[in-house]
């Protein structure tokens, strides 16, 4: 089992439509052959720099590296 948890911050402003339209997208790694489980969570604690943070599990290596193409895909819309 493999397991990749990514914390970020966006740069988009919160409740912005670049906002929601990248959290949409990025729930896609969900239907991703492979992975088991997906969570996106947003961050509540001050005491942390970031906003968000999702996680996904796969079972296999090849499914860890699907759901890591599409991470990059993304990379400009977060810090």
């Amino acid at each position: 089992m493999i397991r990749h948890t990514v914390a970020f911050r966006l740069v988009h402003p919160a409740g912005s439509a670049e906002e929601t339209d990248f959290l949409t997208a990025a729930r896609e790694l969900a239907a991703i052959s492979g992975v088991e489980r997906f969570e996106q969570l947003a961050q509540t604690s001050t005491k942390n720099d970031f906003g968000w943070s999702s996680t996904r599990t796969s079972g296999t290596p090849s499914g860890a590296e699907r759901g890591l193409a599409f991470s990059r895909l993304n990379f400009d819309s977060y810090e």
